[in-house]
């Protein structure tokens, strides 16, 4: 039962952890296809 309490304040400690990480891979996601897309879009331009 000690164990489950351990395991239960150890998940209520890491929730917030968990989701600035959510957040913050959200936005490196986000930059990254903005890159990408500002990429193509001035590769293309070039090529034109």
């Amino acid at each position: 039962m000690s164990s489950k309490r351990t395991s239960h304040k150890h998940w209520l400690e890491f929730f917030p952890t968990l989701l600035l990480l959510g957040i913050l891979a959200g936005a490196i996601g986000g930059l990254a296809v903005g890159v990408m897309t500002s990429r193509t879009a001035s590769s293309s331009a070039s090529s034109h």
